[in-house]
């Protein structure tokens, strides 16, 4: 077993999940808005949709992404079209006054749609596809189970690493909030949605 490749693979894994993507973004988005916990949820979300991704690979069934490219695109578009229905959504909902404080509710929601977020994204098992085998730290265990090791430390550093985004940007979230600013923030995070959804038919 190489010990540093492995090392090697969860310094990549922070700088690729610190880099501008739709995850990170709507993980910064939901802090700044509403608060650590609401961007902490989100976070769990998207790691959840992590597990599925790792087992899919694991078990062999990341090929089916890359043989079938309408697979891809459906999910892909059917992704984007409901980031575009929760950004307009709370547009629609601009002039409603809320409650800073989290309701169970509102929390499940954040976990949700973090977890569809990741679900819908099949670039993330097509990323996992490409970018495992160049980490393969063992010559004799199962590939198959070095791309469920190496998916496990994914999801560990991610959800590290979405933590601490969060708990920055709540922090200066709390700093510039006031109510007066509730319309902005739902704004925001509009703007933000679009742009995930953009970027998701994009690339």
């Amino acid at each position: 077993m190489d010990f540093d490749i492995l090392f090697l693979f969860i310094i990549t894994s922070i700088s690729l999940t610190l880099s501008p993507g739709p995850d990170i973004l709507y993980v910064l988005s939901q802090s700044l808005s509403y608060g650590f916990k609401s961007g902490f949820f989100v976070s769990l979300g998207l790691v959840s949709g992590l597990f599925f991704h790792t087992a899919f690979i694991s078990l062999g069934f990341g090929f089916l992404i890359s043989e079938y490219p309408d697979i891809f695109k459906f999910i892909k578009y059917f992704g984007a079209f409901y980031l575009i229905f929760i950004g307009i959504n709370l547009i629609l909902n601009r002039n409603k006054i809320k409650e800073i404080k989290k309701t169970q509710n509102s929390l499940l929601k954040n976990y949700s749609t973090g977890l569809i977020m990741n679900l819908i994204n099949p670039k993330v098992s097509l990323f996992f596809l490409s970018i495992f085998p160049l980490f393969l730290f063992d010559e004799i265990l199962n590939v198959k189970i070095q791309f469920l090791i190496l998916g496990i430390i994914f999801i560990i550093q991610s959800i590290f690493v979405f933590s601490l985004v969060s708990l920055f940007s709540s922090f200066v979230g709390k700093n510039i909030f006031s109510i007066k600013r509730n319309v902005f923030f739902n704004y925001f995070q509009s703007t933000i949605l679009f742009l995930i959804a953009f970027l998701l038919i994009l690339l």
